[in-house]
């Protein structure tokens, strides 16, 4: 079987955003997290 690596990227940085890159990241996944303002992002 072959395996292929999952490419994602999460768009905003609202609290479902958060959680689901919060989420992901605690699987060792690498995940592209695009948020509108980067003072928000350094919040989480």
């Amino acid at each position: 079987m072959l395996k292929r690596k999952l490419s994602v990227a999460v768009l905003g940085g609202g609290s479902w955003a958060t959680a689901i890159v919060k989420l992901l990241t605690n699987n060792k996944r690498k995940v592209g997290w695009y948020v509108r303002s980067l003072r928000n992002f350094k919040e989480h």
